[in-house]
């Protein structure tokens, strides 16, 4: 819809459908989960690190890297020692966190300048409709474009709950977008909607991103 915003397919139905089913086959299998706590990647010019929040682990078999694009999914850490425990599903949300190195997001000055040159939250919000799903809230805080959205068809293959998260933000040539998916299929559930989105807002806080200095080796 908005030339501004033609990158923010990315983490969409067909990405979530292939890595969530993907995570969640893993972790029904009779195998440890191949997790870690911190993590640190390269991505355009820039390293990104990563120190998960308290409870949480990434997934290293999510991991999708290339030059200008990453991906990796975090959930509640399952390890050789609790695994053999578990009563219940083993993790209680997902965290997927996609980054993307884009030059000309530099003439931005940051989130809030590229919503409201592109138009506004109502852009966003026109383009999440036509993916099929429903904002429920949105703002921008500490310039991070938050979103609470619900999605108008179940997704019967993950069973996560309609509501979810997302979180966008800009950084001189780099956009984060992040989601967390919960397990609570009452669309009015809102402590379990409080959660997502302080869980959000901790993985925001966890990841660093530095730009990376030519004259340093690596």
């Amino acid at each position: 819809m908005n030339r501004y915003f033609k990158f923010l397919d990315v983490g969409g139905s067909a990405y979530k459908t292939l890595f969530l089913l993907f995570f969640l086959c893993s972790c029904a299998s009779n195998q440890v989960l191949d997790i870690t706590k911190s993590a640190n990647y390269k991505i355009g010019d820039y390293k990104v690190y990563i120190n998960s929040p308290k409870g949480y682990c990434i997934n290293g078999l999510s991991h999708v890297g290339k030059k200008n694009y990453l991906q990796f999914v975090l959930t509640d850490c399952v390890d050789e020692s609790s695994y053999f425990d578990l009563k219940r599903r083993p993790i209680s949300s997902i965290i997927s966190v996609n980054i993307l190195y884009k030059p000309e997001l530099k003439y931005f000055n940051g989130t809030s300048d590229l919503v409201e040159t592109a138009g506004g939250k109502k852009i966003i919000e026109n383009l999440m409709r036509g993916k099929g799903l429903k904002v429920k809230n949105s703002y921008i805080k500490a310039d991070v474009l938050f979103l609470s959205l619900q999605e108008m068809s179940p997704n019967i293959e993950l069973n996560t709950g309609k509501n979810f998260w997302k979180a966008f933000k800009v950084k001189e040539d780099i956009l984060m977008i992040l989601t967390t998916y919960g397990f609570s299929q009452k669309t009015s559930n809102l402590t379990a909607s409080k959660d997502l989105e302080r869980k959000l807002k901790a993985m925001i806080n966890s990841i660093s991103i530095v730009k990376s200095d030519p004259n340093k080796s690596s």
